[in-house]
Formats: C-alpha cells, structure tokens, sequence
C-alpha cells in the first residue's frame, strides 16, 4: 500500500500515526490480528521500517 502511495503520515481521531501505533504495538506481548493469527515483533519491526522509510525517502 505504501509503494501505492498509501498517507503515512495521516492521523487518526486520537493523534495517532500509523508509525506511533506500530510503535505501540512494538512493546506489547502477545499480538494478534484481526482474523487471531499471532503478529510476531519482527513482523511489526518490519511495518516500522517501511512506514518510516516512505517518510524518509520522500
């Protein structure tokens, strides 16, 4: 989505960015998503990276 030109940087109606929610995500236990599969810290640590490489790169 980001490749597509997804917003990165959009907030949502609390203030948060994709890249804080990750962030967040990032110190939390036991993630899982949206259909119970587990979401692994290197899987958010990779959502991270290529949130802030599109930001960095523009």
């Amino acid at each position: 989505m980001v490749e597509k030109g997804a917003e990165v940087e959009v907030q949502d109606a609390d203030g948060n960015s994709p890249v804080g929610v990750a962030q967040a995500m990032s110190a939390q236990e036991g993630l899982s998503g949206p259909m119970g599969r587990t979401i692994s810290k290197k899987q958010v640590n990779k959502i991270i990276s290529t949130l802030t490489k599109s930001t960095t790169d523009k």
